[in-house]
């Protein structure tokens, strides 16, 4: 009984040491901007992040990010697509060790959302799928490269990279709102 008791402890122990070392060696405001600049490879748009990104370990891991902007392309009535004032999610630890990033509820604090469609018809949601920037990129690519090379690349890239799976949860919206607005049929709600 007394060497269960032990081992227990030393389990707590190594997971408190585990934490401690987590908060003293990782500072997740130092992702700020790899978070922006993948943002803006992925959607063209950019992604402000005024607050604190913090570490939270109750009630599971997870991150609290602190005052959040999506912005709107130019012309746009409103110069954010998507504006928190705070969003927090908690990220399971073991599936991580099998490629599978398994988030729980991510909660959203203040979410004000405004989509608008111009008079032209564009929509500031359109480009945000980002099928339309790579097919322009693998046309660029493949205009300025052999045939050989740009076939054989895909097959070492995919050798080497591991698909991850990703699990939502779901999402809680506390006090949010938003603006639909059309100026094509002049309909705002």
């Amino acid at each position: 009984m007394k060497k269960l008791l032990y081992i227990l402890f030393g389990l707590v122990l190594l997971v408190v040491i585990a934490i401690g070392v987590l908060v003293a060696v990782i500072n997740p405001n130092d992702f700020k901007p790899l978070i922006a600049d993948e943002v803006k490879k992925a959607t063209g748009r950019e992604l402000v992040i005024d607050g604190d990104m913090s570490w939270r370990f109750w009630p599971s891991l997870g991150l609290s990010v602190e005052k959040l902007a999506f912005k709107n392309p130019q012309g746009f009535a409103e110069p954010d697509m998507l504006k928190l004032d705070r969003a927090e999610m908690s990220v399971a630890v073991m599936p991580l060790m099998s490629d599978t990033l398994d988030i729980g509820v991510v909660t959203l604090y203040g979410a004000h959302v405004f989509i608008q469609t111009l008079p032209n018809g564009k929509s500031n949601l359109d480009g945000l799928t980002g099928e339309a920037q790579p097919a322009q990129k693998d046309t660029d690519t493949a205009a300025h490269e052999p045939a050989s090379s740009s076939a054989s690349e895909p097959v070492e890239d995919t050798g080497t990279a591991t698909a991850w799976t990703i699990a939502i949860g779901g999402v809680d919206l506390v006090d949010a709102s938003a603006i639909v607005r059309d100026d094509q049929t002049h309909a705002v709600s």
